[in-house]
């Protein structure tokens, strides 16, 4: 999570469901952080750019290595979220380049529960 406790924002991470101390994870100012799915990470976005932390969860909340990873200026960012994903393999981003239009993107929500072959007739009007 993200606090000014500090009097900057902070990424912090505290254990759960046993309430502990947080820990800081960020180190001079961060936003956005997301976990990787190794649960060996958390990213989060710092004046210098995109960072990787190194988090050990077993036993006690431990912080190792901070890695600048690139520079995220070129990238939307989110004041309340994250405004990015992390790839599974939590080798790669998903990230909205500042200033690029690309092609748009359909989302169908419950396409198995629409009549058979509604669709096909939509996109037969279409044509």
């Amino acid at each position: 999570y993200v606090s000014n406790e500090s009097g900057r924002d902070e990424v912090y991470v505290r254990a759960f469901p046993t309430p502990g101390a947080p820990v800081m994870i960020s180190s001079g100012g961060g936003r956005e952080p997301r976990w990787a799915a190794s649960g060996r990470e958390v990213f989060h976005r710092g004046e210098k750019g995109m960072v990787a932390v190194a988090v050990t969860t077993s036993g006690s909340v431990r912080v190792g290595r901070r890695t600048i990873l690139f520079d995220d200026k070129p990238y939307v960012a989110h004041g309340s979220g994250a405004a990015y994903d992390v790839h599974p393999d939590g080798r790669g981003f998903v990230m909205v380049r500042r200033g690029t239009e690309g092609p748009q993107v359909v989302v169908v929500l419950n396409l198995f529960d629409q009549p058979h072959g509604a669709l096909a007739r939509r996109s037969k009007s279409r044509e």
